[in-house]
């Protein structure tokens, strides 16, 4: 199995390297986040890229010092809705898809935005700055991101951007990072958007501005990014850069607690459980749920809350979550400060 997979990398690399140097414009790439058991496969697409049933799908498989290689089979749009693909193979898949592989989808559907789209090359350089990232080689995976970078890809900007913001790789400069940032944030990277609405908001390697990161966090927020959505919730509550709204302050959070981010969860959790001056009312039951959420991603300060609410109820529950937090231990910093994207990325004033 193994010799007839590599075979079928060597016949993917060879069209890869015959293939001509540039997407045509109908090609649309997108990230694989969840794949079944008959190899049926869920991919996202940016905002603003459209697709359709029939389209043909390639699937590109990481493979280490290779970068990204096509499985050879391709894959059929079953249906597209709202970013989110399905497709299934055309036949038995030659390799297995996994999530995080990269799909490129050739459609004829018009794209509603210009979202840059990278190129073969630059998405290759980009992975295997990725790899070299997780092996801490991080002055190889610097290079390799500028070469992405300066073939159009904007994730190697935003990943380039904090490499210099934190002196990783790279020599620490604030003014480089800023305006990669910028950069990958006009070529529509909502990570991107997150990180500069991060840097005007606390005044991280340039001067503070409430109304801009208000500008650049509702971006990454409408984009579709949770941790954005949290910023929006902090922003209104405390009328930041935006008038002061609590009832949208609520709808934020909400936002991105349903989108997956834990604090967030947390967050709204507590404020059912308590209510909210008028405007959230006190349910328990809703308390609970997202509580819940929170505790079954790892949040230990969710899960001794829920030991709280179940002593009187459910004392088995009460006992299972106490000791599911004394297990957990406390709550690293960095996954308690919203400003921290990563335990090594956090944006704190200079």
């Amino acid at each position: 199995m193994i010799q007839v997979f590599q075979r079928h990398i060597a016949a993917a690399l060879l069209a890869i390297v015959t293939a001509p140097t540039a997407l045509l414009a109908e090609e649309v790439t997108g990230q694989v986040v969840k794949v079944n058991a008959a190899s049926g496969v869920t991919i996202t697409l940016p905002d603003g890229v459209a697709v359709e049933a029939g389209d043909s799908v390639r699937i590109m498989g990481k493979i280490p010092g290779l970068g990204p290689v096509a499985i050879t089979t391709p894959w059929t749009v079953d249906s597209f809705d709202n970013g989110i693909v399905i497709a299934s193979p055309d036949s038995p898949p030659t390799g297995i898809p996994q999530p995080g592989y990269s799909a490129r989808i050739k459609t004829n559907v018009q794209a509603e935005n210009t979202a840059a789209i990278p190129s073969p090359e630059s998405l290759s350089m980009y992975l295997a700055a990725e790899d070299l990232v997780r092996s801490g080689e991080l002055v190889q995976a610097a290079d390799l991101y500028r070469q992405a970078a300066d073939m159009g890809h904007p994730g190697a900007m935003t990943a380039l951007g904090v490499m210099y913001s934190f002196g990783r790789g790279v020599q620490q400069d604030d003014t480089r990072a800023l305006a990669l940032q910028k950069r990958a944030a006009k070529a529509g990277d909502r990570q991107a958007m997150l990180r500069l609405g991060l840097i005007y908001a606390v005044g991280f390697g340039a001067p503070a501005d409430s109304k801009t990161a208000a500008g650049w966090l509702r971006q990454a927020a409408e984009s579709g990014d949770p941790t954005g959505m949290l910023f929006m919730f902090f922003l209104y509550e405390d009328g930041n850069g935006v008038p002061k709204d609590f009832a949208l302050s609520l709808q934020w959070l909400k936002k991105a607690a349903d989108n997956g981010h834990v604090l967030a969860q947390y967050y709204l959790g507590e404020a059912y459980m308590d209510g909210e001056d008028d405007i959230l009312p006190k349910d328990p039951s809703e308390g609970e749920r997202y509580l819940l959420m929170a505790a079954e991603a790892g949040n230990s300060d969710a899960m001794e809350e829920l030991s709280d609410y179940y002593e009187q109820r459910n004392p088995d529950q009460a006992r299972r979550w106490s000791e599911a937090a004394r297990n957990a231990g406390r709550v690293p910093d960095y996954l308690q400060d919203p400003r921290c994207l990563g335990p090594d990325e956090c944006y704190r004033s200079h």
